[in-house]
């Protein structure tokens, strides 16, 4: 198994847990890829763990396209915030559109946008009557973050 962490200090979790379940575990940085898929070969698994798109080449991304396409490799991706979205003009963002996308049964697209449902509970007995209720109910208004989108509830 070849393990790809961006972290290498946190490669020794993963890799003991691997290790003693009996498997045989490289660890490697992402300088580390492969760029040709022959290279590949002496491992039956690649894992890739939160590597920054900027940090794999597409001659590695392609080679690892053509070791699992044709040469039955499989491929692990444990991604972060540096794996979501798209290339832009200031360099390689996200592998959103690349090879590795394609390989994946997911897309790294990236919404910025988070879903929010908020739901507020107030509490209209008598201990809450009069300035207290009415900064219950100011303090209740819906954050700016809040979409027209956004589910909101009030009880």
């Amino acid at each position: 198994m070849l393990y790809i962490e961006s972290a290498i200090a946190s490669a020794r979790y993963l890799q003991g847990a691997l290790t003693q379940s009996g498997f045989e575990v490289t660890v490697r940085p992402p300088a580390g890829i492969p760029q040709q898929a022959a290279d590949l070969d002496p491992w039956d698994v690649v894992i890739l763990s939160d590597i920054a798109r900027s940090a794999i080449s597409d001659a590695a991304m392609k080679a690892l396209a053509v070791w699992v396409e044709r040469d039955g490799g499989g491929l692990l991706v444990a991604g972060g915030d540096a794996v979501f979205g798209e290339a832009g003009e200031g360099g390689p963002g996200g592998y959103r559109n690349t090879e590795l996308e394609r390989l994946t049964p997911v897309t790294f697209e990236r919404k910025d946008e988070p879903e929010i449902a908020l739901i507020i509970v107030l509490d209209k007995s008598w201990s809450m009557a009069g300035a207290v209720m009415e900064l219950c109910k100011a303090a209740a208004q819906p954050p700016s973050t809040c979409s027209p989108t956004s589910s909101r509830s009030v009880s």
